[in-house]
């Protein structure tokens, strides 16, 4: 029997991990069974699974109850010793400097320690064959612990993606225990190849597994149309928070005169003031309409491009791993205008066609321009980005070749016969 245990920060519950709802299909098809551990999430009805995916709570439960409970905490700290003394003479000069990387490392340490032992009792209840974590934080840290604690040779991997790989993205820029794993587990995985050379870079020589690039992908669907009455249609999906920097684009139309239409999908603390801003910008600006849809599930934002004319997305993000929200645009055949951080370079390519990329440090003046000779381009100029945006996606960010890949390898680390408690 070929069993994943499958450590989540939420998913099936909501918030987040939309791209788990089509990543899961095809776990659960290379498994017999798969357990997903969900570390949070809220109250609300949990996504549909596959019939052979099971739901494990205890986590979830325990750290509603105990996460905040500072003797709990404490008392975590002896399960992660080791993980402590390593971690405190390899990164002492970040540590002993900067007092909030020591907090955030205690937080971590003490966080894993009070969740490995009910990791342990789910290994010993389930017996998995491999265990991946979906980042490349605390859920992976209590995986490693428990296998350890139990002697258990079942291998455990994880993924990573942005905020849980570039420690520039954190103040102090620090990721608690992340060298630990790099030279523990058995396999880390970034999703994009930007991230595979700054985990390479970072600790070369340290690296005990596998460092791989799988990348995440989008299922296929029916290309998105093109605007012909003369309005540009433009849509940006992201949370709305400071490192996506939304602000910008509305700074950035104002400095347009033609017709223009912006629909933004997604919610976060920002919404609030993005919303009163928009408000005065349309009664300023009668060329500009501004939408804010709110929080989509996955499938809805695919709706929505497959069902309404869509000329361009955009992301302006100071920082990104690789947004599955332009994998998503351009598995419908939208091309797109981003900031080149992270990996972004690896789907929006100014040689192929598939986009324009902006300088890191974009400024609202910027992106008007590009929106402007994206406007001014021949029809058939823009029917031309359109393909090259969707042959990115069919390319290298295909759902059914990435994802069928990615469980090939999971099967091929599972150990025939190994003691798995």
């Amino acid at each position: 029997m070929r069993k994943l245990l499958f450590i989540t920060s939420s998913f099936p519950y909501y918030p987040g991990e939309q791209f788990i709802e089509t990543e899961i299909s095809f776990l659960a098809e290379s498994f017999d069974s798969v357990y997903v551990v969900p570390l949070g999430g809220d109250e609300t009805r949990p996504r549909p699974v596959p019939s052979n995916v099971y739901v494990i709570d205890d986590v979830r439960e325990f750290r509603k109850r105990n996460k905040r409970n500072p003797l709990s905490r404490l008392m975590a700290l002896g399960k992660t010793r080791r993980a402590l003394r390593e971690e405190i003479v390899a990164r002492k000069n970040i540590l002993l400097t900067r007092p909030k990387a020591f907090i955030k490392l205690f937080l971590t340490a003490s966080g894993a320690g009070q969740i490995a032992p009910l990791i342990e009792n789910i290994i010993l209840r389930y017996k998995p064959s491999a265990i991946y974590s979906y980042w490349l934080s605390i859920g992976a840290v209590a995986a490693y612990l428990a296998t350890q604690n139990l002697g258990s040779s079942v291998p455990v991997i994880s993924r990573c993606h942005g905020y849980d790989l570039y420690e520039e993205r954190h103040t102090p820029r620090y990721c608690p225990l992340q060298r630990f794993l790099v030279s523990h587990i058995d396999a880390v995985l970034p999703v994009s190849d930007n991230g595979r050379k700054y985990l390479g870079q970072k600790y070369q020589g340290t690296i005990k597994g596998d460092l791989k690039t799988f990348r995440l992908g989008v299922a296929r669907g029916h290309r998105a149309t093109l605007s012909h009455d003369g309005i540009l249609r433009i849509v940006s999906c992201s949370f709305l928070n400071p490192v996506k920097r939304v602000h910008l684009i509305m700074e950035a139309l104002k400095l347009l005169s033609f017709p223009i239409s912006w629909t933004h999908i997604g919610d976060g603390p920002l919404r609030k003031t993005l919303e009163e801003k928009k408000t005065s910008l349309v009664k300023e600006h009668e060329n500009i309409q501004v939408h804010f849809a709110g929080s989509l599930p996955n499938c809805k934002v695919l709706e929505f491009y497959e069902s309404n004319p869509v000329d361009l997305f955009i992301n302006v993000s100071s920082s990104e791993g690789i947004p599955v929200s332009i994998m998503e645009a351009t598995s419908r055949g939208i091309p797109v205008i981003a900031t080149n951080v992270g990996g972004t370079s690896e789907i929006v390519n100014e040689t192929i066609g598939s986009g324009f990329l902006l300088p890191e440090n974009v400024t609202p003046r910027d992106i008007a321009e590009r929106l402007n000779t994206f406007y001014n381009l021949p029809q058939k100029s823009k029917e031309e980005m359109r393909d090259a945006a969707f042959r990115a996606w069919k390319n290298v960010f295909n759902a059914e070749k990435n994802y069928r890949e990615f469980c090939r390898y999971l099967l091929s680390l599972i150990i025939p016969d190994a003691d798995q408690a």
